[in-house]
């Protein structure tokens, strides 16, 4: 049946979804490029793939930018992304895209570039479970803020059940960057479709999904500190430490800024781990209404997201975001 062509691509592309940021929706349109196939072309023997290679090329447009759950709420940063993409008959894929975000730079007024480069292998140990490696490499323009770079790289590993119309996964990865960090991710999916919707050789497909996302609720604490100016330190002073408030002032005008804050830092990490130090809980669940249509070989998107942090910091500021995506493709096969 069709539908089986569809849990399949749907599967592999859930299991990308957390890589980088809710941006990186390449896969998502390349699930229905396979989906859309008149003929199917899935069978219901085990490690059975697709029977042909697939080109494709899409463009995405974000209302804001989420980095793994970290969103910057000082201004909005809205991006648009390209890619292209292979994915082999013979389970490899290779794809490329790069990203332009609004506001991207470290005064939050300029626009940046990042690239990112991925590589990754299906392996299907039977017809429910997918075996999904992955790496991927990023490159960043120089202005771009340090919270949109934090990372240089990504090796990555889902895991993906499917049965039916349910979706259930793990994904694993190690994040490298100025200090590496693992990053877990636990998805839950139904997923419903409609073939031939409004036209012949056409899908139309809606998913709800909802994601408990485990990480170090520290990470990007040292980043923002290395990026405050004395105003913004002295406040975080004022509100964590005040007794240290008039000592702090005294030290920024008798040695400088940059030198105080490595003197405290060093102080506060020997006296309390907590503050910069790793510490993994679930940091945000998210809950994600994606709506596809394919027809022929031009693929649409429009995904909602709900991000709900579930930690505070007091060196940002987390709310919860409704975040909207809508992007185009187009698929050769071959």
């Amino acid at each position: 049946m069709l539908s089986e062509v569809i849990n399949f691509w749907l599967t592999l592309f859930c299991s990308m979804r957390e890589r980088l940021k809710i941006t990186s929706i390449i896969l998502l349109i390349f699930c229905d490029v396979h989906a859309s196939k008149p003929e199917p072309v899935y069978s219901s023997s085990a490690n059975s793939m697709p029977d042909y290679s697939t080109l494709f090329f899409t463009f995405d447009y974000s209302t804001q930018t989420n980095t793994l759950g970290v969103i910057n709420e000082t201004v909005k940063q809205p991006n648009y992304t390209a890619g292209v993409g292979f994915f082999s008959k013979y389970n490899f894929d290779l794809s490329f895209q790069s990203l332009v975000t609004q506001n991207g730079d470290t005064s939050f007024t300029k626009t940046t570039t990042e690239f990112d480069f991925m590589a990754g292998y299906t392996y299907r140990p039977s017809d429910e479970l997918t075996i999904y490696p992955s790496y991927t490499h990023m490159e960043y323009s120089k202005s771009i803020s340090p919270l949109l770079s934090a990372f240089s790289d990504i090796a990555q590993l889902d895991i993906y059940y499917n049965k039916g119309v349910y979706y259930g996964g793990l994904s694993t990865s190690m994040l490298f960057g100025e200090r590496n960090m693992f990053y877990f991710s636990f998805q839950n999916a139904l997923g419903f479709y409609k073939e031939n919707f409004l036209f012949r050789n056409s899908l139309l497909s809606i998913q709800l999904e909802f994601d408990a996302n485990i990480s170090d609720k520290n990470f990007y604490n040292k980043i923002i500190y290395e990026l405050w100016n004395s105003e913004e330190f002295l406040l975080w002073i004022n509100d964590e430490y005040p007794r240290s408030l008039a000592m702090m002032i005294h030290s920024i005008e008798a040695n400088g800024l940059e030198t105080t804050k490595n003197l405290f830092y060093n102080y506060i990490n020997e006296r309390d781990k907590s503050v910069f130090g790793p510490s993994y809980t679930i940091t945000s669940v998210n809950f994600m209404l994606p709506v596809y249509y394919s027809v022929g070989n031009f693929m649409f998107n429009f995904t909602t997201f709900l991000i709900i942090p579930t930690t505070t910091s007091s060196f940002y500021q987390q709310n919860t975001q409704l975040i909207f995506n809508a992007g185009v493709a187009y698929s050769i096969d071959f």
